[in-house]
């Protein structure tokens, strides 16, 4: 009967995931490591999520000199959007990664990538014509903040853009709120906030175009 048994790890961890491992990745040997390994006596197997192994069979191994070859390829359209430009990223958009095997003193290998930083932008389109109207973002986050909300005129629209960069995740353990100040008339303007939306969308990576690679954007009919 054939043994089994793992003798290098391979595993993505991205830090824009809750759980840090790496989605939108396909991992797989070029055809030249693969004719060796087989050789060798050696499997590649995915083994979870971002996570791939050579797996020995029958107790085989490889020769130190031996070097392991990979090609990446995202799956996910918007994953360059969110990842932070590195060299292991160049490398994946020319197709190809190729990574010394040193079989001699480890039996782990961990690539990171990083998710970026960015403006979050909102457009708000206001279905009331000619009526200009005295929006606010408000954060639960008290380190993420909005500049004032500024109204468009020829577009009947406003824009607002975060105080700061904000690191990109999957989900976020904060909320943002749009409310209006509305004039109640009378002799002394009084006034009046009404929450628009209680909870708002996020932006998405990817989602809505914007030719400022800094800055992601959302667009909301109010």
């Amino acid at each position: 009967m054939d043994t089994f048994k793992i003798i290098f790890r391979i595993s993505l961890m991205h830090d824009f995931y809750k759980d840090r491992k790496c989605r939108g990745i396909d991992m797989n040997l070029t055809d030249e490591t693969r004719q060796l390994f087989n050789r060798r006596g050696i499997l590649f197997r995915a083994i979870g999520i971002g996570e791939w192994a050579l797996i020995s069979v029958n107790d085989r191994s490889p020769d130190i000199s031996d070097e392991l070859s990979l090609v990446l390829k995202v799956r996910d359209p918007d994953f360059f959007y969110y990842t932070e430009s590195s060299d292991v990223l160049k490398n994946i958009s020319r197709g190809k990664i190729v990574i010394p095997f040193q079989f001699a003193g480890t039996d782990n290998m961990v690539l990171y990538f990083q998710a970026c930083k960015v403006y979050w932008v909102y457009k708000f389109i206001s279905r009331r014509k000619n009526e200009e109207r005295k929006l606010e973002i408000k954060s639960t986050d008290k380190n993420f903040t909005f500049k004032k909300v500024e109204f468009i005129e020829k577009e009947n629209s406003y824009y607002c853009c975060s105080e700061t960069k904000i690191r990109l995740k999957e989900s976020y353990d904060f909320r943002l709120s749009l409310t209006e100040n509305i004039s109640l008339g009378g002799d002394l303007h009084t006034t009046e906030t009404k929450v628009l939306i209680s909870g708002m969308p996020f932006p998405k990576p990817g989602r809505i175009y914007t030719d400022d690679i800094h800055c992601i954007q959302e667009i909301i009919y109010i």
